[in-house]
């Protein structure tokens, strides 16, 4: 058994710590804030409805880390199989196809885009397998002209908040790595994803992994030190010595740390650069539009500063009422942030029928979601091999922007480790 300390308590941190605990170590969490969670987590509106600070849900498939993940820590999921999404694109909202019929007789592409897809499979095999595309070349590559330029300019924007023409084919899981086989294959022999929520909400994943932890809240680590065969962790009320530690932060903060233990690692995450979001939550009356509808995303070329809209009341229980919960993802290129009624103008645009809100809240997720350029990806690899014995940095941005990114990747890492208990 190890001595190990995790230095942040977001889901990359909690699900390590509580990885590390299941395989008999002695863990600690330090945690700089008062809560665990990062921006995994959920709070109560004024009508007993939740308000997700973070991700909304989740993509699960059986038999993966977070479905394994999910099922040892016994949380009950709540699926979302049938609601449909729409993608804004030439001044309209288009529905995304949910199944082939739909996907054939969509206007999203012309049919020879369509079927252009479908090549992906043999035309794979020319993808130079050592070189790194930006997104936006990767995409064009495997599927074609007007997926890169239509349909997945909207995906992308919608969770990167960022053109996929500015950042690496590594910042997107799935096509990291992905030059030696076939996506639309290896989709279709995974089936069907399910996107689920715990049944409270988002930030009960988070919450019951903290409740496995041992976690110090309101303490700042600011110095690592190798000495005596321990590594010591201080900062201005804290002073303790581990085996092992592992910094689960911000690429930003894990450069501060690592300032004189590696410089070349150090520099290389101070590179990293993070995109913040201006974040609306509003409340209206019903709207048939988004009937049934996880919401919309809108291309890049389509709106200055809006990135979209999601449905938070489509994940909770109907009301009779049939209150309609709005979450707007808002670009933060504008300081201040755009008032409610600029942003409620950009909405009727694409919902002429929104009634004016009830309710409505606007925060700011700074520094929420790493943009990993091209070369980050291979520097970070060929940096990390400079950290000593008992330490990494474990950080969400190496491993993807999604809860189930950071599940996969921390069990690869778990694997890949020479921990022993």
């Amino acid at each position: 058994m190890k001595k190990i300390l995790v230095i942040g308590a977001g889901i990359s941190g909690l699900t390590a710590a509580y990885r590390l605990r299941l395989d008999g170590h002695d863990v600690t969490v330090v945690e700089s804030g008062n809560a665990p969670g990062g921006w995994v987590q959920t709070d109560q509106d004024s009508h007993g409805g939740r308000i997700e600070k973070g991700p909304q849900l989740m993509a699960v498939e059986a038999g993966t880390p977070l479905h394994l993940l999910l099922c040892s820590l016994e949380i009950p999921l709540t699926t979302h199989r049938h609601l449909s999404r729409f993608i804004g694109i030439d001044g309209r909202l288009i529905r995304v196809p949910r199944n082939l019929l739909e996907f054939f007789k969509s206007p999203l592409l012309t049919l020879q885009g369509k079927l252009r897809i479908f090549l992906e499979p043999f035309l794979y095999h020319f993808v130079d397998k050592g070189r790194e595309y930006t997104l936006q070349e990767a995409i064009e590559k495997r599927f074609g002209f007007e997926v890169a330029n239509r349909l997945a300019p909207a995906l992308v924007n919608g969770i990167l908040a960022v053109p996929a023409s500015e950042v690496s084919q590594e910042s997107f899981p799935v096509f990291s790595k992905s030059n030696d086989r076939s996506l639309l294959w290896e989709s279709i022999k995974r089936g069907s994803t399910i996107l689920a929520t715990p049944s409270r909400g988002m930030g009960q994943l988070t919450q019951v992994l903290a409740s496995k932890c041992t976690i110090v809240f309101n303490t700042e680590i600011t110095t690592l030190e190798y000495r005596q065969q321990h590594w010591h962790a201080s900062g201005a009320s804290y002073h303790e010595k581990f085996d092992s530690i592992f910094l689960a932060t911000a690429a930003h903060k894990a450069a501060t740390l690592l300032t004189s233990i590696s410089p070349r690692l150090s520099s290389v995450l101070r590179n990293i650069e993070y995109t913040s979001l201006h974040l609306c939550h509003s409340t209206h009356s019903y709207n048939k539009t988004l009937d049934d509808s996880l919401g919309f995303l809108l291309h890049p070329n389509e709106s200055e500063f809006l990135l979209g809209c999601f449905v938070s009341s489509s994940l909770e229980p109907l009301d009779k009422s049939k209150t309609l919960k709005l979450r707007t993802f808002i670009k933060a290129n504008q300081s201040p942030a755009p008032n409610w009624q600029d942003i409620y103008s950009e909405l009727l645009k694409w919902l002429p029928d929104l009634s004016p809100c009830a309710f409505s809240r606007i925060e700011t997720a700074q520094l929420a979601i790493p943009k990993l350029q091209l070369g980050q990806s291979p520097e970070i690899i060929t940096a990390l091999k400079d950290l000593p014995m008992g330490l990494d940095w474990i950080g969400g941005a190496r491993f993807g922007p999604g809860v189930k990114d950071i599940v996969e990747g921390i069990d690869s890492w778990m694997k890949r480790s020479d921990l022993e208990a």
